[in-house]
């Protein structure tokens, strides 16, 4: 079980764990798939490309696009 402490205080005494949820876990498991480096070539490809980072066209949509439609139930042709 994890224990979250904030920075600069000390656990001693604390008898409470707190379990990540569902949530939190699930962005630590994306954190570990996308690396840093995954992020900065995407970024590099998109600038090389001349697209924008956000906007209708731009790297953001196209990502929410791509897990929107591999996402189970979700619809497979939409416009952002």
């Amino acid at each position: 079980m994890m224990k979250i402490v904030a920075q600069g205080l000390s656990d001693e005494g604390a008898d409470e764990s707190v379990v990540p949820g569902p949530e939190e876990m699930a962005a630590e498991r994306l954190a570990d798939l996308v690396s840093p480096e995954a992020v900065d070539r995407m970024l590099a490809d998109a600038e090389q490309a001349g697209m924008a980072v956000d906007g209708p066209h731009g790297l953001l949509n196209q990502l929410t696009r791509t897990v929107l439609e591999r996402a189970p139930g979700s619809m497979t042709t939409w416009d952002m």
